[in-house]
Order: structure tokens, then C-alpha cells, then sequence
């Protein structure tokens, strides 16, 4: 009777695993009360509703919406209590709880998390309670002693007081501290630790009255715009500290080095610049291709920079020189995008004839093809790893395809515009996609699920980038930057960075 992915659910089976983790009764209480947490959350329920409504009444697709909306919350659940963060731990865990299921605590919390996650059952039962609690078990989880956490800045300036459980996580304190100061990204220190968001005070050592030192992260972005610039934007302050010019039409991309020494621009005048990037000189011109440029990008030792073209080419160039080493053709399509392989043996390129091509720098020839897509492939990004390829597409979808095989493992619906730019997270596990439906969404890999949309008002999204925490992304939309809460799905901050629209931000 869980409401949890299992067996029946999904044709997939597990065999059963001598070595997954074993619960006590507390931990099973523990792990259902964090799950029935997740699921009480407004945004959830009206994600969920929402998704019912779709279903039209048939059942079948009714439990595929369930399970769409709840595994990406029971991976990340079950994952604290030892079992791996994916499928099969989350099978792991339904079993770990059998010899418990006749036991009056699990049983009330299956009953209530039945209600919670069926529309159905909301409208015509009451609300079943939660009679047993964890602390009456007296598990060291839930220390339920409370003491006052004292948070200032580095000035020694103190922002605020906030009570917390010795069993509360600092995620909650630092979500408190980030609300009162509209959402800015921040870290906090105790004796010069970070304290990561899992972490407890009972952990820690923290007692009452015990101090911390709130740090901001100033996160800086680099922009391209039709108003013929680039610049670094901060896209928690809005200062702008350099500005790259020359161009005489607009900017399609920019991107830093890996040094951070140089910005390499590429524009509708049909060439690509390279910058100093801290006194915005242009150190040179890259020439060469006949139409727009859409992309440039440094190669992993920042020796070569390689552009692409509507002229349906990639070029590679000298960065020190600026001469084009080689030329590859692309049968006479577009080229929307291309990037280095995180090595550097091999380009990726999104193609106007709807695929994406790995092509092998050496040889010219194409060593892979990431197809299925109906129109245009606009952008095509590698995992940090270099195993997966993201692709977005005219035809409103993204897809996570294997770099070795070719087969796609995810495809992430939702948009009902063009998608123009897609890139993974950094432990590839989540994928986020901007589109000209005025949307940025936020897929879980997994099961190519939506887990987050962020709304631009009436304005199509170019581009958006994970901020290094993850907890925060930006995105572009017309002349402006907007900075996200991704648990929230809020609009924190809203910077006109630009005079005429942003096509491509990177972040720095």
C-alpha cells in the first residue's frame, strides 16, 4: 500500500540486494515524515492537481502522473537514510519496509501519504492524522531541545535571531536568512566551516546563542546582446565592471578562458572577437565565415578558438594568431552551436537538420549522431564528465543522449516553444532548459520529469545557467537577467542588463 514507486508500478525489476540498507521502525518513521513533508508543500499539490486534471480520468495515465511528480522526491529522501539516489534504491527502501507495514505509525503515515498524493481521494475523504510522532520514540533524529542561532555578517553587523530544533538542518536556517535578505545567494560559517544543508546544530556543536557568519555570493555572468555588447553583469548586485564593443551587429555568444584571461565574442558581422577580458581591449578578429557567427568558444587549454556559422562551417582558430587552422564542413546546414568535448579530441555542433554531431578533430569525421529531434537543433552541451550530451530543439523538446552509444536515455517535455539553450547540472542529474514559451524548466534526468518552472513574464527565455550553488539559477529574457530560487520557483531579482535583448549568458 505505499504510495512509492514499486514493481507493479513500472515495468522495471530489481533484484532483491543483500547489501542494502536496513531500517528500524524510527527510521521509517523518520523517512515517511520527510516524504509527507515534501508532499504537503502548495506547489507540489498544485503541480500534481494539475497533472491529474491532464490525465482526463484514465487511471493508467493518473499513476503515471503520480509517479512522474513523486520519484524525483523519493530519490532525494531516500538517499539520507544510506540507499542510492535512483531507482532501484528507492524499490531498495519499499522493501526495507515490509517486516513495518502492520505497525500502527507506518501504517497512518501510508494512509496519509495515499491522500496526499491522489486528487481523487482528497475530494471525497477527510484528511487522515498523524497520531504517533518520532520524538515520542526518543530517536536522536529528532532532538527536540531548541536553541537561538545568532547570524551576522562579516562586518560582525547582526542580521537576525532564529530558533531552530538541535535536530533541524541548516538548509532551513540558511532558506530563513536568504528570504530575509529577498532571496540573495549566501553560504554560512561556523569556526570557519561551511555548513553544508544537511548538517544539524547537534552535529555541529552548536548551543544557544551560538554565532554565524553569514557570507554573500556574488556570482557574475557574461552576457551577449543584440545592443552589438558583452559584458560581466553580477546577477545579485546588477553592477556591470566591463564592457566588450566592436562588433557592428549583434552579439550571439560570449564566453570566458579557462584562465580567465580572455572573452571570445561571436556576432551577426560574420566574425568572432577575442578580448582581454580585464581591460575589454580586442586583441583580434577572427575571420573567415560568409554569414551570422553563433557561437565561439575556447578550447580545454584555451590555445584555439572554434567558431560556428550559418554558413554551414566550424572553424578552428589560433587564439594567440587568430589564423583558422581548419575548416569543417557541415554538409551545408546551419550550424547553431559548438563546443569542445571536455578533453578537447572531439567537437560538438547542433546542426539545422535536426541532429547533433560528434566530430572527431583529427579525422573530420563524425564519430557519433544524437537524432530524433523533428526541427532545428539549437544548442548541444556535454555532462562535466563528458559521458552525456543535452540537446534543444525548435521542435519544443530537450533530450540526454549517451556519448558512447548514441541512444537517448531522457526525453524532457513541457515547453510548447522552441527550446534555445539546455545544460546539465553538475552532477548531471538535472537538466535546465530555456524557451521561447517564455519559460525556463527544470527536469530531473531520471525520469525526464518536470521538477521546477520559472516564469519570464511575457518575454521569450534565450538562455539560463545553474549559479555554482544550484540553489539559484539566471536566465535571460529580452534585455534583462532574473535570478531564480529553484526550490521556490520565485523571481528573486530582475536586472535590465542591456539596452535591446540578451541572446546567450554564460556563467563566469
Amino acid at each position: 500500500g505505499k504510495v512509492w514507486v514499486c514493481d507493479k508500478d513500472i515495468a522495471i525489476k530489481v533484484a532483491q540486494d543483500a547489501n542494502a540498507p536496513r531500517l528500524t521502525l524510527v527510521d521509517c518513521m523518520a523517512l515517511e515524515d520527510e516524504l509527507i513533508a515534501e508532499y504537503e508543500k502548495p506547489e507540489f499539490q498544485r503541480r500534481l492537481h494539475e497533472a491529474w486534471a491532464r490525465a482526463g480520468g484514465d487511471a493508467v495515465r493518473q499513476k503515471e502522473a503520480r509517479v512522474l511528480m513523486c520519484l524525483p522526491i523519493q530519490i532525494q529522501v531516500v538517499q539520507k537514510f544510506g540507499f542510492d539516489p535512483s531507482l532501484k534504491g528507492v524499490q531498495q527502501s519499499v522493501r526495507a519496509f515490509k517486516p513495518f507495514d502492520d505497525i500502527p505509525q507506518i501504517a497512518e503515515r501510508s494512509q496519509l501519504m495515499t491522500w496526499l498524493v491522489n486528487p481523487d481521494k482528497q475530494a471525497w475523504d477527510r484528511k487522515p492524522t498523524k497520531s504517533y510522532t518520532t520524538s515520542s520514540i526518543g530517536h536522536p533524529m529528532y532532538d527536540e531541545r531548541t536553541i537561538t542561532v545568532v547570524a551576522r555578517v562579516l562586518s560582525g553587523e547582526e542580521l537576525c535571531r532564529v530558533p531552530m530544533r538541535l535536530s533541524d538542518t541548516f538548509c532551513g536556517l540558511r532558506e530563513v536568512i536568504e528570504n530575509a535578505l529577498g532571496g540573495l545567494p549566501l553560504k554560512l560559517l561556523f569556526g570557519g566551516h561551511v555548513l553544508a544543508d544537511s548538517e544539524t546544530p547537534s552535529k555541529i556543536g552548536l548551543s544557544d546563542g551560538s554565532e554565524v557568519t553569514v557570507v554573500f555570493l556574488h556570482h557574475k555572468v557574461l552576457s551577449a546582446s543584440s545592443d552589438h555588447t558583452a559584458k560581466f553583469v553580477c546577477v545579485t548586485s546588477g553592477d556591470s565592471d566591463m564592457v566588450f564593443t566592436g562588433h557592428t551587429e549583434c552579439v550571439r555568444s560570449a564566453t570566458l578562458s579557462h584562465d580567465g584571461r580572455s572573452v571570445v565574442t561571436a556576432s551577426n558581422d560574420n566574425t568572432a572577437k577575442v578580448f582581454d577580458a580585464e581591460t575589454a581591449e580586442c586583441r583580434l578578429t577572427l575571420c573567415g565565415h560568409r554569414k551570422n557567427v553563433n557561437s565561439a568558444v575556447f578550447s580545454p587549454d584555451d590555445t584555439e578558438v572554434l567558431t560556428a556559422s550559418d554558413d554551414g562551417t566550424i572553424r578552428l582558430h589560433d587564439s594567440v594568431t587568430g589564423k583558422c587552422k581548419q575548416s569543417i564542413p557541415n554538409g551545408g546546414e546551419c550550424v547553431n552551436s559548438a563546443v569542445f568535448s571536455p578533453y578537447g579530441r572531439c567537437v560538438l555542433l547542433a546542426s539545422g537538420d535536426c541532429v547533433a554531431k560528434l566530430i572527431n578533430l583529427a579525422t573530420g569525421t563524425h564519430e557519433q549522431r544524437f537524432g530524433g529531434h523533428r526541427d532545428a537543433v539549437n544548442s548541444a552541451t556535454f555532462s562535466c564528465d563528458g559521458t552525456l550530451v543535452v540537446t534543444a530543439s525548435d521542435d519544443s523538446t530537450s533530450k540526454v543522449f549517451e556519448v558512447m552509444t548514441g541512444a537517448c536515455n531522457a526525453l524532457l517535455l513541457g515547453h510548447s516553444r522552441p527550446v534555445n539553450t539546455a545544460v546539465f547540472s553538475e552532477d548531471a542529474k538535472r537538466v535546465l532548459s530555456a524557451s521561447d514559451d517564455c519559460t525556463v524548466r527544470l527536469f530531473d534526468v531520471l525520469t525526464g520529469g518536470c521538477m521546477q518552472l520559472f516564469q519570464v513574464n511575457d518575454q521569450r527565455a534565450s538562455s539560463a545557467v545553474f549559479l555554482p550553488d544550484e540553489r539559484h539559477v539566471a536566465a535571460a529574457s529580452d534585455k534583462c537577467l532574473r535570478l531564480f530560487h529553484v526550490r521556490s520557483g520565485d523571481c528573486q531579482k530582475v536586472i535590465e542588463a542591456h539596452t535591446a535583448a540578451i541572446h546567450q549568458i554564460f556563467l563566469c
